[in-house]
C-alpha cells in the first residue's frame, strides 16, 4: 500500500488549533477566489475522488510558481517542487506515480492527446504497463494525483479537460509588494504546522457532515463536489458559496476558451449578430457562415481558409467537434439539433438556437 520514493520529505507535525486561513496569507491571490481555493485544498486529503486539476494562470511575476509548489509543500512535501512536461507520453505515466501533487510548471500549451490522457487520469484511469522481461504480462499502476499547471495564458481548448479543471487567476505583484523568495518559503515553513493542523481540523468536521448531505443537484466531479461542500459548510455554513464559486470558475474557463478555439467563438458571436439571422443549414453551408466571421473577407474561399486551425473543423469533423463543444455551449445559452434525415441529398442539418426559444423545422432539441 504504500511506496517511499527518494525525493519525499517528512510532514510537518500539525498543531492543533491550527488556522488553515494562514495558507492564503503567503499566496498572490484574489479575494474572489479564496474560498474556492482553501476548500480545494482541503480535499486534497480525501483519498479516493477524482481530484479537478489546478490551473495557475497570470502575467510574468505574478507568482505562479511560488502559490504551486507552495501548495504542493502542504499536500506532498518533496525535495522535487516543480517539473517540466516530458517529451515522451510515458515518462508523464511515471511522473504521475511518483508524486502525489504533481506540478507542471511554465507550459506553453497542451496537445489534444496529452488532455485526453489528464482527462483519463484525473478521473481514475489506470496505467498499464508492460512487465519487464516478458511477453504477456503486464504491470498496473493506479494514480491519484493532484495536477497542477502553470502558464501564463490559455493552454488548450479542450472542453473535458476544461470540465475536470479550476482556475486561479493571479496578479502581476507590484514592486513594493514584492518579497524575497527565501523569506516568504521560511515564513511559510514556520506557518507550516499551523496551518496544517487547521486543514485536518478542518477536514475532520466536514467527514462528520459529509454522511448528511442530501444535495439535489451536483456538478461535474461530483465526488469533488460534494466533500468541497461539507468543507465549505465546516468552515460556516458557506456550503452554497462555495458550489456558485465552482460554477463561476467555468465562467473563466468558458473565456479562455473563446481565446483558442475559433469553432467555438464564431458560433458564439454568429449567434449575437442580428445580421446573420438564423444559424442553421447543411454543415458546409454553417462552416461557410462560421468562416466569414471568423476571417472576414475570405469566404469566397470557405472554411478551406481556416484549414490550418486545428480547432475549425471540417464538414466531416463538424459533428465530432460540435458535441465535443455542446456543454461550453449551453454555459453561453446556446444549443442545437442535427436532423440527418433534412436534406434531399441525406445530408445532415443542424439548427442552432438559443436556449428557452423555439426550435422551427419540428425537431425537437435533444
Amino acid at each position: 500500500m504504500f511506496r517511499q520514493m527518494k525525493h519525499q520529505k517528512p510532514q510537518a507535525a500539525p498543531l492543533s488549533k491550527g488556522d488553515p486561513w494562514r495558507f492564503l496569507e503567503f499566496c498572490n491571490l484574489p479575494e474572489n477566489q479564496r474560498l474556492l481555493c482553501l476548500v480545494t485544498l482541503v480535499t486534497c486529503f480525501v483519498p479516493r475522488i477524482a481530484h479537478p486539476a489546478i490551473h495557475v494562470s497570470g502575467c510574468q511575476g505574478s507568482g505562479k510558481s511560488m502559490f504551486t509548489s507552495l501548495w504542493k509543500t502542504v499536500i506532498d512535501p518533496s525535495s522535487v517542487l516543480l517539473s517540466t512536461m516530458p517529451r515522451k507520453p510515458e515518462d508523464l505515466d511515471l511522473l504521475l506515480v511518483r508524486y502525489y501533487g504533481l506540478v507542471l510548471d511554465n507550459l506553453s500549451a497542451l496537445s489534444g492527446d496529452t488532455c485526453d490522457r489528464l482527462c483519463s487520469y484525473i478521473t481514475g484511469g489506470a496505467i498499464e504497463k508492460r512487465t519487464l522481461h516478458t511477453d504477456l504480462e503486464t504491470t498496473i499502476l493506479k494514480s491519484n494525483s493532484v495536477i497542477f499547471f502553470s502558464s501564463i495564458g490559455s493552454l488548450h481548448s479542450r472542453p473535458d479537460l476544461t470540465e475536470r479543471s479550476i482556475v486561479f487567476e493571479l496578479q502581476r505583484i507590484t514592486d513594493a509588494a514584492r518579497a524575497d523568495e527565501s523569506e516568504v518559503r521560511e515564513g511559510f515553513q514556520a506557518a507550516l504546522p499551523e496551518i496544517l493542523g487547521g486543514v485536518f481540523e478542518l477536514l475532520a468536521r466536514a467527514m462528520e457532515i459529509f454522511p448528511t448531505l442530501k444535495l439535489p443537484r451536483l456538478p461535474r466531479m461530483a465526488g469533488f463536489a460534494k466533500w468541497g461542500y461539507a468543507v465549505a459548510e465546516a468552515l460556516g455554513g458557506r456550503g452554497d458559496e462555495f458550489l456558485r464559486d465552482y460554477a463561476g470558475n467555468s465562467t473563466i474557463q468558458t473565456g479562455a476558451l473563446l481565446e483558442r478555439d475559433t469553432f467555438f467563438a464564431a458560433i458564439v458571436q454568429a449567434m449575437d449578430d442580428p445580421g446573420i439571422g438564423e444559424l442553421r443549414g447543411s454543415f458546409h453551408e454553417v462552416l461557410l457562415i462560421l468562416s466569414e466571421v471568423a476571417a472576414p473577407g475570405e469566404a469566397k474561399n470557405g472554411y478551406r481558409t481556416l484549414e490550418r486551425d486545428r480547432t475549425f473543423p471540417s464538414a466531416r469533423g463538424f459533428r465530432k467537434h460540435l458535441e465535443r463543444i455542446r456543454m461550453p455551449l449551453e454555459g453561453m445559452d446556446i444549443g442545437f439539433t442535427i436532423d440527418d434525415q433534412r436534406t434531399s441529398r441525406g445530408k445532415a442539418f443542424v439548427t442552432f438556437y438559443k436556449q428557452g426559444q423555439a426550435v422551427t423545422g419540428g425537431q425537437e432539441p435533444f
